[in-house]
């Protein structure tokens, strides 16, 4: 007993004793520091005091179920501590048996499991976080042990596949499966090469779900050790459903290939209306050509006779109209000319010609223009 009560009170757990009905005589002073109850307050069925609202009825029935039935007693429950804090502890009981096989007395210990506690739920929500993030983007996870080729796959992997659950065992060759044939060998072939050389794989396929739907997954993966034994590989990766990108990359394209044949249908039509357009204008110069061409060789002939004419003898009035005819003559070859210059503007052939003039010389053709005509 001296032995038992030096080793209860050195070790940092809390120490308990019980009678063989669950009545509480011993705890070591680990348990009175942490709840601040004195012993006294403790003894009996004291010891129910400093646990949580939601755990004391849970821990009571387990310790009535333990007692009544000669059974371990296991329990995670909150209790709280002297300042009014709860920490989560792990409390276990075995009872001591005498030859008989009756009960003599329960020994148990509290273990402090709040850190643990923490880290579990940090996991758990990081794990809940990722399925989250994995599901929005349609995409599993998965790990295959090269050694004992036991496979991981997350839920989303499953569904991927038109799995509900994680029931169907799945492996390489359930991969394979679902695969397209027309696909399998390619990616048959890129399996076992990753398997044999390792590093980064990524491909894309078409799979036949469970359900009998074709669909578009992106597979990438690659190799790390083993984190629990250091030693062992495993490969480690993801699947993504790429269905609607892929459909939206088909939708583009055809759009895409819509929009040239329209780009070379108006191409086309655009460059005929300009070769049509440009025959147009040769006609048109050419037609101007040929006019004025037709048109300058009688207007030289009539300013020819107006010179002849200017050197008879003629009256003041007859020479006067010579020299109109001779002035509006020369008007008309120089629109002849005009017209002509308009069709070598268009044809780019145009040379500008600086010349001096005498501004008095045109008015005054002008004016004997208007005045014949008053």
């Amino acid at each position: 007993e001296r032995e038992f009560r030096y080793l209860a009170e050195s070790i940092p757990q809390i120490v308990w004793v019980t009678r063989p009905d669950g009545w509480t005589i011993y705890f070591n002073h680990q348990w009175v520091e942490y709840t601040g109850l004195t012993l006294e307050e403790s003894y009996g069925h004291g010891w129910n005091t400093p646990f949580h609202p939601d755990d004391k009825q849970r821990a009571w029935d387990a310790w009535q179920r333990a007692t009544q039935h000669n059974g371990d007693y296991s329990l995670e429950c909150r209790l709280r501590r002297h300042d009014g804090d709860y920490r989560w502890w792990l409390i276990r009981g075995v009872p001591l048996l005498n030859e008989h096989g009756k009960i003599q007395k329960w020994y148990g210990t509290c273990t402090d499991i709040q850190e643990l506690k923490e880290a579990d739920i940090a996991i758990r929500e990081s794990e809940q976080r990722l399925h989250f993030a994995l599901e929005m983007c349609d995409t599993g996870a998965w790990e295959v042990d090269l050694e004992t080729h036991a496979v991981y796959r997350s839920i989303e992997h499953a569904r991927i596949f038109g799995y509900d659950n994680l029931d169907a065992a799945w492996s390489s060759d359930k991969f394979l499966e679902h695969v397209l044939e027309d696909d399998r060998p390619k990616i048959s072939a890129l399996l076992e090469e990753a398997f044999n050389t390792g590093g980064e794989r990524q491909f894309e396929c078409r799979i036949r779900r469970a359900d009998g739907e074709i669909r578009w997954i992106r597979v990438a993966g690659r190799y790390r050790t083993n984190n629990t034994g250091g030693k062992g590989l495993v490969a480690v990766g993801i699947v993504q459903d790429i269905t609607e990108s892929k459909l939206a990359q088909e939708e583009l394209k055809q759009h895409h290939d819509q929009l040239e044949l329209l780009v070379a249908s108006r191409t086309a039509e655009l460059e005929k209306a300009k070769a049509m357009a440009e025959a147009a204008n040769l006609a048109k110069s050419d037609f101007l050509s040929n006019m004025s061409h037709e048109i300058r060789t009688p207007m030289n002939a009539v300013l020819g006779f107006c010179y002849l004419l200017e050197q008879q003898t003629l009256s003041d009035d007859a020479r006067d109209l010579v020299h109109k005819i001779h002035r509006s003559g020369k008007s008309l070859l120089s629109i002849i000319n005009d017209i002509l210059d308009f069709s070598k503007i268009e044809a780019g052939r145009l040379d500008i010609d600086h010349r001096p003039f005498q501004l008095n010389n045109i008015l005054d053709t002008i004016a004997a223009l208007m005045s014949a005509s008053a």
